[in-house]
């Protein structure tokens, strides 16, 4: 999947994919009620390819003009998903956008942190509450993963202690990209 972008506008709903496909879902179906309430013009998705065609699936299903969506299948995680959103803006002309960051209710916190210390958006948290319990347990498992994988802003190899935990941490919560 290639990188497609859209048309410069003043808001932008950035919807950030996951690997459980219900969550990537649920997040989509917000970005959609926003763009029909009017409050995002244009919506941008990142994420993994097979992410993306699921975001892609529910906004043309929602009849959202193609137009009106840009997205990008080349993230591995929340930095990555900044620096794909990133490039898409710079391709638009929206640099300067109010960015409405969609993603579940135990990932806001990191991936706003992430996005404003990355860039100088102007960013409005939408969170999308998940009520599945076999997601609810990433809830308290998000403080160590933002110190211990998720942070690594520069994208600086980490130490190998770090990165041993960190795998670790991301196996559990995964299995073969698919979650337990």
């Amino acid at each position: 999947m290639a990188t497609k972008s859209i048309d410069k506008s003043n808001t932008i709903g950035v919807v950030l994919g996951d690997a459980n496909l219900d969550l990537t879902v649920n997040r989509a179906k917000k970005a959609a009620e926003l763009f029909r309430n009017g409050e995002v013009n244009d919506i941008a998705a990142v994420g993994t390819h097979r992410e993306v065609d699921a975001m892609l699936n529910v906004f043309l299903g929602c009849g959202i003009p193609i137009n009106k969506i840009s997205y990008d299948g080349d993230s591995r995680d929340t930095v990555d998903n900044f620096y794909q959103m990133s490039k898409l803006l710079v391709m638009m002309g929206g640099e300067n956008g109010k960015l409405f960051l969609i993603t579940s209710n135990f990932h806001i916190n990191r991936a706003k942190f992430i996005f404003q210390k990355l860039g100088t958006y102007d960013i409005v948290a939408q969170p999308v509450q998940d009520t599945d319990p076999k997601v609810l347990y990433r809830y308290w498992l998000e403080v160590p993963i933002l110190f211990l994988s998720a942070i690594n802003l520069n994208k600086e190899p980490l130490s190998n202690k770090q990165n041993n935990l960190a795998e670790r941490i991301k196996s559990w919560l995964y299995n073969e990209g698919k979650e337990r």
